[in-house]
């Protein structure tokens, strides 16, 4: 059986008129030229929220998406989520909460 991988420019998200984000097999986020390794859960919480950049991403599917057979981690989102801001800050990511809906990425300026 053939395994497939879909591409960069199948992946990449536009987050400003010269940069595009996405992650790699490997667990890499890139944002343009720039990049940062993530652990697994967060790389998985990443994947969703790159994947609905500027969106509001609720609560609950970022857990589901991090730790599929485990949903009671609300704490652990927390932590995770504070761990994320400090890795992708250099990237010119941020991650905001949203009060009682969840979180948004999006960029803040020059890559």
């Amino acid at each position: 059986m053939e395994t497939t991988t879909a591409s960069r420019d199948e992946r990449a998200v536009v987050v400003a008129p010269d940069a595009q984000a996405w992650i790699d097999d490997c667990g890499v986020l890139h944002v343009s030229d720039d990049w940062v390794v993530l652990p697994d859960v967060e790389w998985r919480l990443m994947e969703l929220l790159v994947s609905r950049f500027a969106m509001t991403v609720r609560r609950h599917a970022l857990i589901a998406a991090a730790w599929p057979d485990d949903a009671d981690k609300e704490t652990a989102l927390n932590v995770r989520i504070g761990s994320l801001r400090r890795r992708i800050e250099p990237l010119a990511l941020r991650i905001t909460n949203v009060r009682g809906r969840g979180y948004v990425l999006d960029h803040v300026g020059p890559s």
